[in-house]
């Protein structure tokens, strides 16, 4: 899909920014399903977005956030969780351009 909007995009630049699991986090989700009445399954992670650039030309990772990127008052009782990536990692927010090469 993404080869096919690169095709489609070409000389424009557009952006895509959406949520992915760790595959920490997909095993736990698959594990978890796995002894659900309602089993469904996810079959797609990613550790780093730098990973993606590399599936063809014009895919570019323009920032990614996590849970713990900020100061969150909220998550203080758990923050110390960002020192071991495999737990800081489980669930991010990707921005990336699509189309025009890098200028």
């Amino acid at each position: 899909m993404v080869e096919t909007n690169s095709q489609v995009l070409s000389g424009v630049s557009e952006t895509l920014l959406f949520d992915a699991y760790s595959p920490i986090h997909v095993l736990r989700h698959n594990l978890q399903m796995s002894t659900s009445k309602i089993s469904f399954q996810t079959h797609w992670d990613i550790w780093h977005g730098q990973k993606l650039e590399g599936w063809g030309n014009g895919i570019h990772l323009l920032d990614e956030w996590g849970y713990f990127d900020t100061n969150e008052p909220r998550l203080a009782p758990i923050r110390w969780l960002r020192f071991i990536e495999e737990l800081a990692r489980t669930f991010r927010i990707y921005h990336f351009r699509l189309g025009k090469e890098s200028e």
